[in-house]
């Protein structure tokens, strides 16, 4: 599965997305990353790792999800990550 990078075509395997940093995201796109993109980013990285140690899979559902409570306890509206 490919992610697309935040304001850009790129995508990164989910790999790559678990090992990206707000400098490295930097250096891929020269885009520099806001305070809410920064949280997202630790956040939907957390809700990846917890799914695969759990199942061993990223589930797109369950992932929205969680995203959805994380934005409700007022951390974002909603994940800048487009996992679709």
């Amino acid at each position: 599965m490919l992610i697309p990078l935040i304001g850009t075509d790129k995508f990164v395997t989910i790999e790559e997305f678990l090992k990206l940093t707000p400098k490295t995201y930097k250096m891929l796109t020269g885009k520099k990353l806001g305070l809410d993109q920064k949280i997202d980013l630790v956040l939907s990285k957390m809700i990846i790792k917890k799914m695969i140690r759990k199942s061993g899979k990223v589930d797109l559902n369950t992932f929205s999800k969680e995203v959805f409570l994380a934005a409700g306890i007022g951390i974002g509206e909603v994940s800048h990550w487009d996992f679709s």
